[in-house]
């Protein structure tokens, strides 16, 4: 996951990106729950979680 070109900038020094290791030999079950300011990805059910805070700029929600 990646924030860097997510809208404005904030809490840099704890770094914009975060990975996690997945077998790609299987089927991976991906849910993303997302509101105005946050973001959550569950990859299978749970077993790793993803949570993020995003601050769209104007041209990045010009067509919401």
């Amino acid at each position: 996951m990646d924030r860097g070109n997510c809208g404005v900038h904030f809490g840099e020094s704890y770094g914009n990106s975060r990975s996690c290791h997945l077998n790609l030999d299987q089927k991976i079950k991906v849910r993303i729950l997302q509101d105005e300011s946050s973001a959550e990805i569950f990859l299978d059910d749970g077993k790793k979680v993803f949570s993020m805070r995003v601050f769209p700029d104007e041209k990045l929600t010009e067509f919401l």
